[in-house]
């Protein structure tokens, strides 16, 4: 009788309701875990007749979906039988989605969203409420899963040379991309950006007084302190004293 009585979007949406990322926990769910929710997903769709059984999809039930399955870290294709098609999306709502598919670096579901607005969109027009654009969003988030840590870089890289993302975009706080990045303590991604944006950025202060440093400290990747340093001149301390660990015990 359960079964008789729930849709497919009913049935996902149960499926996907004890997500780790979609309860905002802190622990990234394991690949197994997501793999076989993604194959669950699959076998539920195919038991209900890929869908023909399906309630009508409105805007907010296609959102609700794909918000579901974007923040279980499972790509939308898994519930391509379905009616819950990103097209039937606002574009406020599918701006929504972006910015959850780049905050864990899902390439393939940013792809897959920015078809759906249409080539004529400016990717740069999507901004979080902190004024974050979609590479600043990917790189604040450090809990991701293994997949997104290895795409973060080629997602970043699409955003820049297909979505025409503005690098020298600052949130609401004057932060710079290159503080996004020397938070993250990727020294791949750092010096990528730091190539595109020059030197110039790394003496750049937000409203509070920090530099690429104080993001450094926190980041903790030796190599990007070195070089945030270096730039500033102005000693190894951050804004509020702050001392990289490494400089300390020496």
């Amino acid at each position: 009788e359960f079964w008789s009585t729930k849709s497919p979007s009913q049935l996902i949406l149960i499926a996907l309701k004890n997500s780790d990322m979609t309860k905002n926990k802190s622990k990234v769910p394991h690949p197994s875990f997501i793999k076989k929710q993604g194959v669950f997903i699959q076998w539920l769709l195919q038991r209900k007749n890929l869908g023909k059984e399906d309630t009508p999809y409105d805007k907010k039930l296609a959102h609700d979906v794909l918000r579901a399955v974007i923040a279980s870290d499972i790509n939308i294709d898994v519930i391509e039988s379905t009616q819950a098609k990103p097209d039937i999306c606002t574009k406020e709502q599918l701006f929504d989605l972006l910015q959850l598919a780049a905050k864990y670096c899902q390439l393939h579901n940013v792809e897959t969203l920015y078809k759906a607005l249409g080539k004529d969109t400016k990717l740069s027009e999507v901004l979080n409420k902190s004024e974050e654009n979609l590479i600043q969003i990917a790189m604040d988030n450090k809990k991701v899963s293994e997949r997104g840590r290895r795409t973060r870089l080629s997602l970043i890289h699409w955003l820049v040379t297909v979505g025409h993302v503005d690098l020298s975009n600052t949130g609401n706080d004057r932060g710079t991309v290159l503080m996004s990045a020397a938070g993250l303590g990727d020294a791949r991604i750092f010096q990528w950006i730091l190539q595109r944006v020059g030197v110039g950025t790394l003496t750049a202060e937000d409203n509070q007084g920090r530099t690429v440093v104080d993001k450094a400290i926190t980041g903790g990747n030796i190599q990007i302190l070195d070089l945030a340093i270096k730039a500033n001149g102005a000693g190894p301390c951050g804004h509020n004293g702050e001392m990289p660990l490494h400089l300390a015990a020496a």
